[in-house]
């Protein structure tokens, strides 16, 4: 194995995810019109949404004195794209439909029905809650998150597809047991429930149900003929689809509507946003609310109680609003009002600029509403400055690295423990000024690290996060915290936030602390929700786990301990940090154990008892509660099937995830996963679901989903053996998963083929390859990760090469060399005697061509190769084009197993054999003979005299795409930027990027065939990430860096002659109109380096002509990276992205890797 892996180690590899590519402003030509460019601008940012952040689809809209600005959308309405989205699908809106009750209520207040500083308890008598402070609750603090109400009731809020009213139906009954978590007023933070409760409000001041009320007086008279709420009857049809995990999943359908339950369009947000405008100029807007009443929305209401500005925030709370003086927007003195909405599955924004008359909306299926309100912000100031009303758009904040200053003494006193609804952190404030924060909460979060500046404030390293302590009125102490989100493509925002409270320990009785240590690690599973409920479907949302905390005694995690059996939230953080605390409580009920989490209920895990995997029924007890199941070792891999109760749902978990849910996938049969969990979620007691399991057929099936299961776990050989297992079973029954199953165990074998060595076993071969190395710095090197490892079977495995590299990180290794060194030389003197010679025509770029001859070879006994079954063969051939001419196939026997004509016109040079093995009498003999012309490449390019690239033309889009191995992370195009500077000539622009990889890129060995597709890394981001490459992988970053900036470019992959013989090789390419395509060999150039004896004359002179010139001692094989073979291969061949020595690919699967004819193939080429 290791001769062909050594072989492909010189390969190079492009990936390319679909990212699009991103037009320059100054790209982009004005039109007539004056909002062209804001329309460009849109159509880009959506693309952007949807190619670069997972969302499936985006609907936008922007409306400016009452006129359409733009209105559009990007990406798919449904998985198959038979349907197109257009401005008319609907979608959630999330938390927008906070607006709907706010307006309601203000309506109701312009008719004198409502006094927003009456307490609810005057229009909602019954309302009561366990705390006495509920009755100075105000209509007003119900809309600025200020009630000081727990949170949110989630219980049975999320549904697919079930139209439900429990969390309106139910809220006042959950509500009479909780407490308050501050006094009301006291501070503004994020609460859901306060607007379910204005929802009840609204109803019962109007008489009206919600729905109705919000018909017949918003969305009626503003024609927002798309807006519905989950309880109205329309077109489900039109609603735009939404996915989770790829799956496209049954309609979004929440039962808190006036909290986040609402559909529209962003068009018809858009007419609702023109009710607070100052002058809509669309009359039913106009008289929608009083000025008194969009006035008062607009206040600043968070700054009744504590917190810090949001001049540079997001959450300066109205009267419904997010924020009312949001960033950037208050740069310019211009208040904005904004709302963002989030469910899990869709997201949205609306901004309204009232002075301005300016409203912007977009809706998602996918992503966050921060990517609609950061779009919308660049939208509307572009849409101010097309109409003349601000100067210029000031530009994005620059990160910049922090400056250490001497630290107040004082200030370490505020090292110790700090939490938040979510996380727990520990701050250590160093005298230095040196500041380490470290999550306790999540122990895989790396530390952070702060510095003390003179602006009196602690900045991370980068510069993007900066925090302050603020001692509180309330006698609390909070973690002030400021943070730059910079979103690649998409544009900036800021957030300013009390983001943490510092506490104290929890003084408790060790029994009381001991009892909840002993409960660290145990998981709860969720009982009562409904049968529809979003929660089945994502595993994490399915239990409640407790962890332990020695940092803080009296605490688990974020809840303070309170006795045996209950432990609370307490933290009082305004703005978003302290929303939805809950407290837990053990409950003991028919001898099992359950946690209440406020209305949620979760079953220990102790008392959910294995499945039996035949033929049973499960009933649904008195309790009502979900019957949870665990999944033995034995009964891992049966098929179960289930006959479902009206309206009930089972669900399927294997250890990671929910990987079957009825409501999603619809009644079928599922194998069960080995170390799994089923749970039956009946509609009622009583419903009762019958089950039979068996194997059924399936169990090579099952077999390979466990061995899939412990692949993604990096349990390599656990994977392989499962497979093996799987493989006859699953080709004996004709599935086409044996395919499948024989690649997958060819992967393994492959990835544990190129990373076969343990810790010692390679510092073992760094002390044979490099006897004049100390045992230090081999240390050294292992222990700074300098060596490429992957792990699996639960430790690392280094690189078969690893020794190999160290020469090319490490020259006084390559300088003790002799032979190398006298080769390196020789090289140098060669190329540059090339760049001295004079061309021949400076006008002609391709001269003095040589001509060459290759024989492949392949020589197989036939008792090495199976009885039956037929081999597919892809010799690779050279191909016409560019340099390279007079190509001819001269000689190829036998002809018989020839199945189509070389393809040396195309973009790859294959020819393409299929030999039956049960034809073959006799040792297996193929011989392929081809010559051709390669030329020399001397470009001489007047940088003033390059065309303009035709952005619409197949060759922009094509070699701009991100695509398999030049795959363009928001990374990689923010280097490309960074090296390219204010340069916009493409040449020029090209040659900053070829003296980065140069200079900073080290030459290594790559471990091609344990990427993309074979993994998830591809080539391109592998050389970003660890700054290393071989000729391919440079060739592939080179290209995804133009490609980033706008330069077509390309990765040219063949062969080529050193010292007397042909290598595998590749090399990059990019376009210039005017010019086409030009050379650059960022790997050849690097050979500068490697001798000594070169003068830095000769370096510069050797790494100059591999700029825009190329010597002849090439074969060109293909194009670019991954190019599709001719005919295409039904599965993967061993080495994809690259053919430069025979591919095949046999008919049966045996989870062998087809590497004969490799092993048996020899390749001649000579002048």
């Amino acid at each position: 194995m290791k001769s062909y892996l050594k072989h492909l180690s010189r390969l190079s590899v492009t990936l390319l995810l679909i990212i699009s590519t991103v037009l320059s402003f100054q790209s982009i030509a004005f039109a007539e019109d004056t909002y062209s460019d804001v329309r460009d601008s849109a159509a880009r940012l959506a693309d952007v949404i949807v190619n670069e952040y997972g969302v499936s689809g985006i609907q936008y809209a922007l409306i400016s004195d009452g006129e359409t600005v733009l209105s559009g959308t990007s990406g798919i309405f449904n998985i198959d794209n038979t349907k197109s989205l257009d401005e008319n699908s609907i979608f959630g809106i999330g938390s927008i439909s906070k607006m709907f009750p706010s307006t309601a209520i203000m309506i109701l207040s312009d008719q004198g029905k409502i006094d927003l500083d009456k307490p609810v308890t005057a229009y909602i008598p019954e309302f009561k809650m366990a705390d006495p402070r509920y009755k100075e609750i105000t209509v007003r603090m119900l809309l600025n998150h200020s009630s000081g109400l727990m949170g949110s009731n989630y219980n049975n809020s999320f549904l697919y597809d079930y139209r439900s009213a429990f969390g309106h139906d139910n809220l006042l009954r959950q509500l009479a047991n909780e407490q308050l978590k501050a006094a009301p007023g006291e501070f503004s933070v994020y609460c859901n429930d306060g607007f379910t409760l204005a929802e009840i409000v609204v109803e019962r001041v109007s008489g009206l149900s919600f729905s109705e009320f919000i018909r017949k007086n918003i969305t009626e008279p503003l024609g927002m003929n798309n807006t519905y709420t989950p309880l109205d009857d329309f077109d489900r049809g039109r609603m735009a689809r939404t996915f989770v995990n790829g799956e496209e999943t049954p309609a979004d359908t929440g039962s808190i509507i006036g909290a986040g339950g609402i559909y529209s369009t962003a068009e018809d947000l858009c007419r609702f946003g023109q009710a607070y405008m100052s002058s809509p100029g669309f009359l039913p807007a106009a008289g929608l609310l009083s000025p008194d009443a969009k006035a008062m929305t607009m206040q600043k209401e968070y700054k009744r109680g504590f917190g810090p500005d949001q001049m540079e925030g997001l959450f300066g709370y109205g009267l419904g609003w997010d924020s009312v003086d949001a960033f950037p927007y208050s740069q310019y003195n211009i208040q904005s009002l904004i709302k963002g909405g989030d469910t899990q599955l869709y997201h949205g924004s609306m901004i309204v600029l009232p002075e301005y008359n300016m409203v912007f909306a977009a809706l998602m299926s996918g992503g966050s509403s921060l990517f609609g309100q950061v779009m919308g912000q660049t939208l509307l100031l572009e849409t101010l400055l097309a109409e003349n009303e601000i100067e210029e758009i000031i530009p994005p904040k620059q990160l910049q690295a922090p400056v250490l200053s001497a630290l107040p003494p004082e200030l370490t006193s505020y090292s110790g423990i700090y939490i938040s609804s979510t996380e727990m952190l520990k701050i250590n404030v160093g005298a230095d000024g040196k500041t380490v924060v470290t999550s306790i909460s999540d122990k895989s979060q790396p530390n952070e690290i702060y510095y003390y500046t003179a602006e009196g404030v602690f900045v991370n390293e980068n510069g993007s996060k900066q925090f302050s302590f603020a001692d509180e009125s309330n006698g609390k102490t909070y973690i002030n915290l400021k943070r730059i989100y910079n979103l690649p493509d998409l544009g900036q925002t800021v957030s300013t936030l009390y983001q943490y409270e510092k506490t104290e320990p929890n003084i408790i009785d060790d029994k009381v602390q001991d009892t909840w240590d002993a409960r660290a690690g145990s998981k709860y599973y969720i009982v009562n929700e409904h049968p529809y409920s979003q929660f089945y479907h994502r595993s994490e949302s399915t239990y409640f786990e407790i962890a332990a905390n020695k940092e803080l005694p009296g605490y688990t995690v974020q809840f303070k301990i309170v006795d045996d059996k209950r432990a609370v939230q307490d933290v009082q953080i305004p703005g978003l940090d302290g929303r939805d605390l809950v407290t837990i409580e053990i409950l003991s009920e028919s001898g099992k154990e359950y946690l209440k989490s406020d209305n949620c209920i979760y079953i220990s895990e102790k008392d959910i008892v294995d499945i039996y995997a035949g033929n049973a029924y499960c009933t649904i007890q008195e309790d009502g509660y979900a019957r949870w199941y665990t999944v033995n070792r034995k009964d891992a891999g049966k098929t179960m099937t289930v006959s479902l109760p009206k309206n009930g749902s089972f669900a399927v978990y294997d250890e990671k995830s929910c990987i079957y849910f009825s409501v999603v996938n619809g009644n079928r049969p599922v194998v069960l996963p080995e170390n799994g969990k089923v749970v039956f979620i009946g509609e009622k007691p009583g419903d009762r679901f019958y089950i039979t399991a068996d194997f059924a057929g399936n169990r090579g099936e099952a077999l390979y989903r466990q061995a899939l299961s412990s692949e993604n776990e990096r349990e390599l050989s656990r994977a392989a053996e499962l497979y093996k297992s799987a493989l006859p079973l699953l080709r004996d029954s004709g599935n086409s998963l044996a395919f499948d199953c024989s690649e997958a165990l060819q992967r393994i074998a492959i990835i544990q083929g190129i990373y076969p060595y343990t810790k010692e076993a390679v510092k073992e071969l760094i002390i044979q390859t490099y006897p004049q190395v100390t045992e230090a710095a081999v240390n050294s090197w292992i222990e700074s990760k300098e060596l490429e490892t992957y792990y699996y079977d639960g430790e690392e495995y280094y690189f078969e090469d690893a020794a190999a590299n160290l020469i090319y990180r490490h020259l006084d290794l390559m300088y003790a060399d002799a032979a190398r060194q006298e080769a390196y030389y020789n090289l140098v003197l060669e190329i540059n005697k090339l760049a001295e010679e004079e061309p021949e025509n400076t006008w002609q770029q391709y001269q003095k061509p040589v001509t060459y001859r290759g024989t492949h070879t392949i020589s197989i006994p036939r008792q090495e190769l199976p009885e039956s079954g037929t081999y597919r063969i892809w010799i690779p051939v050279p191909i016409v084009g560019g340099p390279q001419t007079q190509v001819t196939i001269d000689y190829v026997t036998p002809l018989k197993w020839v199945k189509q004509p070389p393809s040396i016109n195309d973009d790859i040079g294959l020819l393409y054999l299929e030999i039956p093995m049960e034809e073959l009498s006799e040792d297996l003999f193929i011989q392929v003979k081809f010559s051709f012309a390669h030329y020399e490449q001397r470009f001489t390019v007047d940088p003033q005299n390059i065309g303009d690239y035709d952005k619409d033309s197949y060759l922009y889009k094509e070699y701009t795409k991100s695509y398999g191995n030049t795959e363009i992370t928001p990374e990689i195009q923010s280097k490309a930027l960074e090296i390219v500077g204010a340069e916009t000539n493409p040449f020029f622009a090209a040659r900053r990027i070829y003296d980065y990889i140069v200079n900073n890129i080290d030459y290594s060995f790559m471990p091609h065939m344990a990427l993309w597709p074979r993994t998830a890394q591809a080539e391109s981001v592998y050389v970003h990430e660890n700054l290393r490459g071989d000729c391919g992988a440079q060739s592939m970053y080179f290209t995804a860096l133009c490609r980033s900036v706008g330069i077509p470019a390309r990765s040219t992959g063949g062969y080529q002659l050193i010292s007397g013989d042909f290598g595998d090789h590749f090399w990059a390419e990019f376009y210039l109109p005017n010019y086409g395509w030009v050379p650059v060999d960022t790997s050849a150039a690097q050979t500068a380096f490697y001798s000594e004896d070169a003068s830095s004359e000769q370096r510069q002179s050797y790494i100059d002509y591999y700029f825009g010139n190329q010597d002849s001692m090439r074969c060109v094989i293909q194009r670019d990276t991954d190019e599709t073979l001719i005919p295409k291969a039904n599965g993967m061949v061993l080495a994809p992205l690259a053919i430069q020595f025979p591919a095949a690919e046999y008919s049966i699967p045996t989870g062998d890797i087809e590497d004969i004819f490799v092993n048996h193939w020899t390749m001649t080429l000579e002048k």
